[in-house]
């Protein structure tokens, strides 16, 4: 079993990361080309991004930080992710699981995350995705940077009637994107489909069909 490493500063983190960064991508690409997903490297997260979360969610506990160092996995079906599942699992201990593809998070997002130690001990972080919602975070990226500018901008102030009015109209237009994309994988699918809540999908769709009236591309 590998031996967790702490880092107790940001300095110490980033090092770890960089140390971590090309086992963890050998082993996304190893399982991409097992089971026939699309791999998809990234760059370290960026040090003001990094700062950002850490002071906002974490209180400044550095321990916390535990996707300096990630990658995608992008999969057609769920056969595809169950089989993933089981190869991380062999792999190493997760420290932590988030399967949302049955049970989404409050915008309707779904995906597997594991963040586990790789050879080196440093946390990492392996997010496991439906081709749909990969494409539907395309369009729901400019919904979601808009409201952090909105409440970066608001940082010392509590926010007006018209951006917290914004925030949700924006809040609204992605839950119907995530919608639409289960719908989507739902109909094309040949293996097992997604658990939706049916008192949502009309809703959604009419989320959906507003969005072109918002933001313009």
């Amino acid at each position: 079993m590998v031996e967790r490493q702490i880092p107790k500063t940001l300095d110490e983190a980033y090092k770890l990361a960089a140390e971590a960064k090309p086992s963890l991508d050998a082993f996304g690409e190893k399982l991409a080309k097992q089971f026939g997903c699309e791999f998809k490297s990234a760059p370290l997260k960026g040090r003001e991004r990094a700062e950002e979360k850490l002071n906002a969610k974490y209180r400044g506990d550095v321990s916390q930080l535990q996707d300096l160092a990630r990658c995608r996995l992008i999969c057609d079906s769920l056969e595809q992710v169950d089989a993933i599942k089981k190869a991380v699992k062999e792999y190493t201990t997760p420290i932590r699981e988030a399967d949302r593809m049955d049970k989404p998070n409050e915008r309707g997002y779904r995906d597997l995350k594991y963040i586990f130690p790789e050879k080196n001990g440093f946390a990492v972080e392996m997010q496991i995705q439906l081709s749909d919602f990969a494409q539907a975070d395309k369009e729901t990226h400019r919904h979601y940077e808009k409201i952090r500018s909105i409440t970066a901008e608001a940082k010392d102030r509590p926010l007006t009637v018209a951006e917290q009015k914004e925030i949700a109209m924006r809040e609204k237009i992605c839950q119907g994107l995530y919608m639409d994309a289960a719908l989507s994988f739902n109909k094309r699918t040949k293996g097992r489909k997604l658990k939706i809540e049916q008192d949502k999908q009309p809703a959604a769709l009419m989320i959906k069909a507003k969005n072109a009236k918002v933001g313009g591309r």
